[in-house]
């Protein structure tokens, strides 16, 4: 992860599917005073649970930060805290081919200079008219956090040095 955020990218998205006070069977649970600790966050690989402090140790953090997996939505105002402008988590567990849809829609609605409200409400409507069963409750579940007026097109702009106005 931190190689990765070494290279400052504007956008991160995160997704699989989340511990809470999870001991594993060996000795990687945190250590504190000699103390193992249960972990919480998000399962990135086999037995590899990343955390909110993993994230917010990088030198800057991407202007937009989403998660596709549940109950990290705590993190957001950690994340904004420390420099995101915008967070997208789901407020507790959704299926995963309605919040596939959700973020489809969400990054084609970014991608055409729509508002970050505007991406999460066409993103909402798609989760809600997915077939499967989940879909009403991926789209009620789905939370932003931070900047509503949040553009991605002018984030990028702005990086590459160009002017968010003028689209220079």
């Amino acid at each position: 992860l931190q190689t990765l955020l070494a290279r400052e990218p504007d956008v991160l998205h995160i997704c699989g599917h989340s511990v809470a006070d999870w001991l594993p069977d060996n000795s990687i649970g945190a250590v504190a005073g000699g103390e193992r600790r249960p972990l919480s966050g998000v399962l990135i690989g086999h037995r590899i649970v990343l955390t909110a402090h993993e994230i917010v140790c990088a030198e800057r953090l991407p202007s937009l930060i989403t998660f596709g997996v549940e109950y990290v939505s705590a993190w957001a105002l950690t994340l904004l805290d420390e420099g995101a402008q915008v967070v997208v988590a789901f407020g507790g567990a959704v299926a995963d081919a309605p919040a596939m849809e959700f973020f489809v829609e969400f990054y084609e609605a970014l991608a055409k200079g729509e508002s970050a409200q505007v991406a999460m409400q066409r993103g909402r409507l798609r989760a809600a008219a997915s077939r499967d069963l989940g879909g009403l409750a991926t789209a009620t579940l789905a939370r932003l956090y931070g900047d509503a007026e949040y553009r991605l097109t002018a984030a990028l702009r702005a990086a590459r040095g160009g002017s968010a106005e003028t689209g220079s």
